[in-house]
């Protein structure tokens, strides 16, 4: 059959998102069930020969993985290779201007970044210097193959940007952020200090206190956005997830949980982040946008030190350690880097470029497959001598009961259409086009008519006894506002009922 094209005009408020469709399965004598979790370990690797080099040519046979001392067996094995591809450069305007038509004809095979913002641990004179930053590595190290996703820890739904290939709207994003972090617990005690200057009945503990609890909850706040990033790329199978989070680090001391009361719910934020995307092979690439820093410089902002040296530039330069160590530990433990300590964010940029675009997809069922919740060390050996693998250290278990699979709906989208959906990134099962032209409708709502173009040779069609030939398409599709917030949404079956000679086309 010669290829054919199936045009849909649907119209609606705002239709923000490309439909999708399938051919739903005959109905069964049971209910579906579609399994929710599988025990399934998934690391990638990246092998570099003794120039540091990234070694090509290895096989399955290369690698061990070793979980908990026990030997495991290898059950996924692949190389992955990214080209950096550039987009062309426009001729009369200043930037591209985004396609008129969004496919998915081409399966996607660039690389996935989630740009996080962490403006709750960013300064506010800072915001400039973490714009230009993230402005950087956009403009120079996402590739017009690559998906970017802008995201803050504040919440603000206008500084944000759901997955794009579009630059120009993550570039926007970026630069409606607002760097909004607590004073630590030194400056913060400066401040009190210069404020009361000693005079009796005040103590400063009462202000360092409530400094406590904002810092508190800026950790928690953080630390659970990118838990929940985490698991949205869990789904992401086969692929590397780079999460580049331009941060000052966490400014709450975890080691002592005597003197800080809050240090445990801290610790098991951060164990729970790192549960999550180890889980998810997501990589987290830790940006300090202080540069090359001592912690003496935030003493500026506050004037002189205390005459009595109750307060030293030596508990400022404590606090730029222990923020600095959470960012290590989130690089370092989810198989990301840390770049820190410096004022070029070149080198480190196309190393998170470099470790994103050639690697090895490493996946096995673990041989102990108890959900106890605890941490479990994983080894990459390379049984080639002369070779350095780096990878994560190990993952967390889950831990509970898992979830009973969830039967499908009976009415509704089908769950693979929500899935499809849902998904990070566009799924090519079934190809298709749609170009969106909008109207002014009545206040607030536009109109948009939107058109959509299907492969009619992908469909396979089903002879019907009457000689004709038939198939069923669903369609989805639904309605967000700038934000990201769905509005409303619509559904659609077809039921494709050909002639012969129309099927024969």
């Amino acid at each position: 059959m010669k290829t054919r094209l199936l045009t849909v005009l649907l119209a609606g408020a705002w239709l923000a998102a490309v439909p999708a469709a399938q051919q739903p399965p005959a109905a069964p004598e049971s209910p579906l069930t579609f399994k929710v979790e599988v025990n399934y370990v998934e690391i990638d690797a990246v092998v570099t020969d003794g120039q540091g080099n990234f070694v090509r040519d290895l096989t399955r046979d290369d690698f061990q993985i070793v979980e908990e001392g026990k030997p495991q067996t290898l059950s996924v094995f692949s190389r992955v290779e990214i080209p950096i591809a550039r987009a062309d450069p426009p001729l009369f305007a200043k930037a591209a201007l985004p396609p008129d038509i969004a496919t998915n004809r081409t399966p996607f095979e660039g690389r996935v970044f989630v740009i996080v913002i962490d403006d709750l641990h960013i300064g506010l004179s800072r915001t400039p210097r973490v714009r230009n930053a993230a402005r950087q590595f956009i403009e120079r190290y996402v590739g017009a193959n690559d998906l970017v996703a802008v995201v803050n820890t504040r919440g603000r739904s206008e500084a944000m940007q759901d997955f794009t290939s579009n630059r120009q709207l993550a570039l926007a994003a970026v630069d409606r952020a607002i760097g909004q972090g607590a004073d630590s617990s030194v400056k913060a005690a400066l401040q009190d200090y210069q404020t009361n200057q000693g005079a009796p009945g005040l103590d400063s503990r009462l202000n360092r206190d409530a400094n406590e609890l904002e810092r508190y909850y800026n950790a928690r706040n953080s630390l659970g956005t990118l838990k929940s990033l985490s698991d949205f790329v869990s789904g992401m199978r086969g692929r590397r997830k780079a999460i580049v989070l331009f941060s000052e680090g966490i400014n709450y001391d975890v080691t002592n949980p005597i003197q800080n009361r809050y240090a445990t719910e801290v610790q098991q934020s951060i164990n729970d982040l790192i549960a999550a995307a180890t889980r998810a092979n997501a990589s987290i690439y830790a940006v300090d946008p202080r540069g090359v820093s001592s912690g003496a410089e935030d003493s500026i902002d506050i004037g002189s030190l205390p005459a009595d040296n109750s307060i030293s530039l030596t508990q400022m330069q404590d606090e730029l350690r222990i923020s600095q160590a959470s960012l290590r530990l989130m690089a370092n433990d989810t198989g990301g880097i840390a770049v820190l300590n410096s004022n070029d964010f070149r080198t480190g940029f196309s190393r998170i470029l470099d470790e994103n675009s050639s690697y090895y997809v490493l996946g096995y069922y673990p041989s102990n497959d108890k959900r106890d919740g605890r941490f479990r060390n994983v080894q990459v050996r390379m049984l080639k001598p002369g070779l350095r693998v780096r990878a994560r250290r190990g993952y967390y278990a889950p831990k509970g009961k898992a979830e009973e699979p969830k039967p499908a709906g009976r009415e509704g989208t089908s769950p693979e259409l929500r899935a499809a959906l849902s998904s990070p990134i566009p799924i090519s099962g079934l190809t298709m086009a749609a170009a969106a032209t909008p109207f002014r409708g009545a206040s607030p709502n536009d109109a948009i008519a939107l058109a959509l173009e299907i492969d009619g040779a992908r469909l396979k069609f089903t002879p019907a006894s009457d000689g004709r030939f038939q198939n069923t398409i669903e369609i989805s599709l639904y309605a967000a506002d700038a934000s990201g917030k769905i509005k409303a949404g619509a559904r659609d079956v077809l039921s494709l009922n050909l002639q012969p000679q129309t099927h024969a086309v």
